[in-house]
């Protein structure tokens, strides 16, 4: 399956033909350089070649692949139009947005119930010996869903609530770019680094909730703080097959995360 999206997505850079999808978020993002518009544009159709765009919320931070300035950090999917707000002063760049750890968070405007879902969160964290969430759908007691996070920089972990909390321990922290990919269901609970094996967790009926999904933070930005830059945060409404797991990650390591170091 990777083989083929590759394959795609050279015919794509090769053509001067934009996906529709792909030149309305143009606009809409106010992406003009050619680069970050052929990077955004193979994503879409491979996205698309994958059968997964219209299950797919994207928010892509690296400067060129969105406003690159501002606020809104516009949002890239089929699923729906989610944009999330930068807060307390978050800074773009190339590679991505970068929080300090202290108080910036991004808060989307996504706030369905899902009874199955993929994130993928693509970020270089730095080496904060706290809890650190890059992308949770989580209001502490109140509406509790799920989480991406490093904890005391030990392990690399996530959560799901279902109804109790699971807790997935996965590979060693690191400070370099990766890609955590959190996939849950009623029959599936796995944390994946990169394209590596998955580690797996008990599975259940999952909570859902109203809870916002917070990139960076929790649900309220009110705790957990990311320090680092995230490159991508990516949510489906489903739980992907793990050959679809590891095409979207090779996807968006040509694509979208083309020149970061993913390996």
């Amino acid at each position: 399956m990777p083989q083929l999206v590759l394959g795609l997505g050279a015919q794509i850079k090769g053509s001067n033909s934009f996906d529709p999808d792909a030149l309305r978020y143009f606009a809409t993002a106010g992406v003009t350089g050619a680069t970050g518009r052929s990077q955004i544009n193979t994503f879409v159709r491979g996205i698309k070649s994958l059968g997964l765009y219209n299950n797919m919320v994207c928010w892509p931070l690296r400067s060129t692949q969105n406003a690159g300035t501002g606020v809104t950090a516009y949002s890239l999917g089929g699923f729906g139009v989610y944009n999330g707000t930068l807060t307390n002063g978050p800074t773009w760049g190339t590679g991505g947005i970068t929080f300090d750890g202290t108080n910036d968070y991004i808060l989307t405007t996504f706030t369905t119930g899902l009874s199955e879902f993929t994130a993928f969160s693509a970020a270089t964290p730095e080496s904060k010996l706290s809890l650190q969430l890059e992308m949770a759908k989580d209001k502490d007691a109140t509406a509790r869903d799920w989480g991406i996070f490093t904890w005391n920089g030990g392990l690399q972990r996530s959560y799901v609530f279902n109804p109790t909390s699971t807790l997935i321990n996965g590979p060693a922290h690191q400070t370099t770019i990766r890609s955590l990919c959190l996939r849950a269901s009623s029959s599936v609970n796995k944390l994946r680094r990169n394209n590596e094996s998955d580690f797996t967790g008990a599975v259940g009926t999952l909570t859902q909730s109203t809870a916002a999904v917070g990139i960076a933070s929790s649900s309220i930005g009110e705790r957990s703080w990311f320090q680092g830059t995230i490159s991508a945060s990516i949510l489906f409404n489903t739980a992907l097959s793990d050959a679809n797991t590891s095409s979207v990650y090779t996807l968006y390591s040509t694509t979208l995360g083309s020149g970061l170091g993913l390996p």
